[in-house]
């Protein structure tokens, strides 16, 4: 019932923004990574200038729900492929066939999204990746253990011949515990084989944020 609402959600909002957005075309800059901010329109553009990824910001509404649109630049077809709460991250790969989104929504533990560009385009019904966050968060879990993450915020580091570099941070704490910790970690995670390596990281140079 659940992913049923979900697709009716992001059908909607595909309706509205292909009625809205109709004449829209690539004109972000092709830096290839960039931020998106809920109430902000802005595009980000794959470095070889195929596709796009766009914060559509809706201001009339009640919650924060602002469409994230992936664009074709070629045939200017396009999906809404987030529904933005509060700000988010966005890495394409150098082919710009793959992208990372990095989404930080209105709670304590931000998601690592993944999806391949043509595959969403493809059917209506293809939705973002969520197993390489999922498998990520479970590494951190488990290096934590007993404790738990309270606050979980990754940032990319790098991203290059198949491997994801991240830097975990946040805090954490055993559960029923007044007590809680800062932790950071070095994450590679290998898209070959979905290895995930989890080392710690030195707090240095501002990657390690411990509460968001």
């Amino acid at each position: 019932m659940k992913l049923k609402i979900f697709s009716c959600v992001f059908f909607f909002f595909s309706f509205i923004c292909v009625c809205m957005q109709s004449r829209a075309s690539c004109l972000g800059e092709r830096s290839g990574k960039g931020e998106f901010q809920w109430s902000e329109a802005n595009s980000i553009r794959s470095r070889n200038g195929s596709w796009q990824l766009e914060v559509h910001p809706v201001l009339t509404s009640d919650e924060n729900e602002s469409p994230v649109v992936l664009r074709q630049c070629a045939t200017d077809r396009s999906k809404v492929v987030l529904i933005l709460e509060r700000s988010a991250s966005v890495y394409f790969s150098l082919s710009g066939n793959e992208f990372i989104i990095i989404n930080r929504p209105v709670r304590n533990k931000y998601e690592i999204l993944t999806g391949k560009s043509a595959y969403l385009l493809a059917n209506e019904r293809h939705l973002l990746n969520r197993s390489v966050g999922t498998l990520i968060y479970d590494a951190i879990s488990k290096s934590l253990y007993p404790s738990q993450p309270v606050f979980f915020l990754p940032k990319l580091e790098n991203w290059e011949n198949g491997l994801m570099r991240f830097v975990i941070s946040g805090q954490a704490a055993v559960d029923g515990a007044q007590e809680i910790s800062d932790y950071c970690f070095q994450v590679e995670y290998r898209v070959t084989d979905g290895n995930v390596n989890v080392k710690p990281a030195e707090a240095k140079g501002g990657m390690c944020v411990f509460n968001p």
